[in-house]
């Protein structure tokens, strides 16, 4: 007797759907209001100038996958990410990067950064080519006045330095020359160093702008992260050498061990901006008014002698109409 073998039907495999290919937008074109971070870089590729899927994908998958890999690159990075894909053979993705290439890629590199120094993330959404490789000339320009700053910094802080803060009724006059002392340092990232001790993050009202970039980034770069933490300290070691011998050094004392420039510059505020300090400088300056007042006929002749722009800036500082 033959055994019957059973007839095992044959089931179709489901046709698999061909993936679209990544459709580029050109120059002229704006990209859509939402992109993967992943077409949004190989998208800026497109831009830059690799065409082709191998060319970015390449860049893409062994050098930047991630906005994030962008912030911790720098120009030398680049250089050696170009050499590195030039020497390789050609069955291993040789590409010759070229001149222009390498330019808006070191571009790149500073136009991610920016977005961190003001505290927000790199994107292209609903941006054209156009609009980018503008953007990518920016970020040259403003990578060359960062630079610029950090050269002049040592002969700008000498002549900004402020003298040693002896006493409470010199601190008003002394904070605003200390700030102005610290606008003339760079920090790690480029950023100004009176960042660390700014009092808000208040934005500008609608309509109004910053005088520069740099300026921006003086309110809105973070206030965490290892740069904030290496600047806190440098800032902390210039208050530490404007106090040294001073009746204000014991203010710093409680604080020292934390080397927090922006706690240590807070303990200084809270002491002689506080209400006892504040109520004699008012004091003060309210005799300083009542004299210019018998002198002039008028409380407003004040804004405009010699002794009064003092008593006005402190008039304003504690909110008081001078008037």
């Amino acid at each position: 007797v033959v055994p019957v073998v059973p007839v095992v039907p044959v089931v179709p495999v489901a046709p698999v759907a061909p993936v679209a290919p990544m459709v580029y937008i050109g120059e002229n074109n704006v990209t859509p209001d939402i992109m993967t971070e992943e077409l949004q870089i190989k998208q800026i590729l497109y831009w830059i100038g690799f065409v082709t899927d191998v060319q970015k994908n390449a860049v893409y998958d062994n050098s930047m996958s991630s906005f994030a890999d962008l912030n911790g690159l720098t120009r030398e990075d680049i250089d050696s990410m170009a050499r590195g894909y030039a020497s390789r053979t050609i069955t291993d993705g040789r590409t010759h990067f070229g001149i222009c290439r390498i330019k808006r890629l070191k571009a790149l590199v500073h136009w991610a950064q920016d977005f961190w120094r003001i505290s927000k993330i790199p994107t292209v959404v609903s941006t054209s080519g156009t609009d980018f490789l503008a953007a990518l000339e920016q970020a040259s320009e403003r990578a060359r006045i960062r630079k610029q700053h950090r050269d002049d910094s040592d002969v700008l802080a000498k002549e900004a330095s402020p003298s040693p803060l002896k006493t409470e009724r010199d601190w008003v006059n002394w904070e605003s020359k200390f700030v102005n002392y610290c606008s003339t340092l760079s920090g790690v990232d480029g950023v100004p160093l009176n960042y660390v001790i700014r009092e808000n993050d208040n934005a500008l009202p609608d309509g109004e702008v910053y005088t520069s970039f740099l300026d921006e980034t003086i309110y809105y770069a973070p206030l965490n992260g290892s740069y904030f933490d290496a600047d806190k300290q440098v800032v902390h070691q210039a208050l530490i050498s404007f106090t040294a011998g001073q009746a204000s050094e014991d203010w710093l004392k409680s604080v020292a061990r934390y080397k927090d420039g922006r706690r240590s510059i807070q303990v200084l505020r809270n002491h002689f901006s506080g209400k006892g300090n504040a109520t004699r400088r008012i004091a003060g300056a309210d005799r300083m008014k009542r004299v210019c007042i018998t002198k002039m006929k008028s409380p407003c002749h004040l804004k405009h002698s010699l002794p009064g722009v003092k008593r006005c800036s402190i008039f304003m500082k504690n909110k008081v109409n001078l008037c």
